[in-house]
């Protein structure tokens, strides 16, 4: 299982029927020529050995500019 978990979800995996989860993983990226890393979340079955997954739409964060 990849990423770390945020919590569970109330609704069960399509495939099954285990709860699923919100899990996070932090992604390293390129911005202004300097490495950042930021968080993405996804939904993620609770079974190890499902492999069902789902994108989730990540939230906007505003950037500070100094």
């Amino acid at each position: 299982m990849r990423g770390r978990l945020k919590h569970s979800l109330p609704r069960k995996c399509p495939a099954c029927k285990k709860p699923l989860q919100l899990r996070v993983v932090d992604v390293v990226t390129l911005r202004k020529g300097e490495n950042i890393t930021k968080p993405e979340e996804f939904i993620s079955c609770s079974n190890p050995h499902c492999l069902y997954e789902e994108a989730v739409e990540q939230k906007r964060k505003r950037e500070k500019t100094e």
